[in-house]
């Protein structure tokens, strides 16, 4: 595969303490480690990542895979009234997650039934629904359809109450750039000079898998 990127790292830079990714302008992105998240940049601009974790992590460019050997999650309740169990879920990228309606199905009406019936969004990081799942009194339902690594919220639809699904995947970097280990308040910048799109990740030091990825499209 071309590497899309023709980078200049820019040495890392010692900050004053853990904090936020900074200001943003025309020219320059700036983001921490602990929120990456999708970004459109122009040919020539400067993206910034500070490490604002009181742990050390390196940027890398490259994709978060599926495991693989993928399972079956735990089972996650849901109620017509809104109400989850577990509210977070931590799972590997490719397992299978399942939710189960466990409002009461005895001596229920087919009239009940559709009352009682849950629908069950799935919404990825920019809150956009990805997939809804209807799921019967006593009946469950399973996903894992997950177009990637990350986190994702869970809700029955028109309820307030969400849940949360972060999903670990295997880091397999393309070589485009790759950061030192930053400690917490460094800083770790490169250029951008070709169009494309480049996934990159974030991962904790002595770790094997990541769930913090995110992609730049260059226009």
């Amino acid at each position: 595969m071309p590497r899309l990127f023709a980078l200049i790292a820019v040495p890392v830079i010692m900050l004053s303490g853990c904090g936020g990714g900074g200001s943003t302008s025309d020219r320059n992105h700036s983001t921490s480690t602990s929120s990456v998240s999708d970004v459109t940049v122009s040919r020539g601009d400067k993206i910034a990542w500070t490490n604002d974790e009181s742990n050390k992590v390196k940027i890398v460019s490259g994709t978060l895979e599926q495991v693989s050997s993928p399972t079956t999650s735990d089972m996650i309740s849901c109620y017509p009234d809104g109400t989850l169990n577990p509210k977070n879920l931590t799972a590997d990228f490719g397992d299978t997650i399942q939710w189960r309606n466990d409002a009461d199905d005895t001596n229920i009406s087919i009239d009940d039934e559709d009352v009682q019936t849950v629908e069950l969004e799935i919404l990825d990081s920019s809150d956009e629904v990805i997939a809804t799942l209807s799921i019967k009194p006593g009946k469950t339902a399973t996903y894992n359809d997950f177009p990637r690594a990350g986190k994702y919220t869970y809700r029955v639809s028109g309820k307030d109450e969400e849940g949360t699904i972060t999903l670990y995947g295997i880091p397999t970097p393309d070589g485009n750039f790759e950061s030192m280990y930053l400690n917490c308040g460094q800083k770790y910048s490169a250029y951008i000079f070709q169009s494309g799109v480049q996934s990159y990740y974030v991962i904790k030091e002595g770790s094997t898998k990541s769930y913090m990825t995110a992609q730049i499209t260059v226009e």
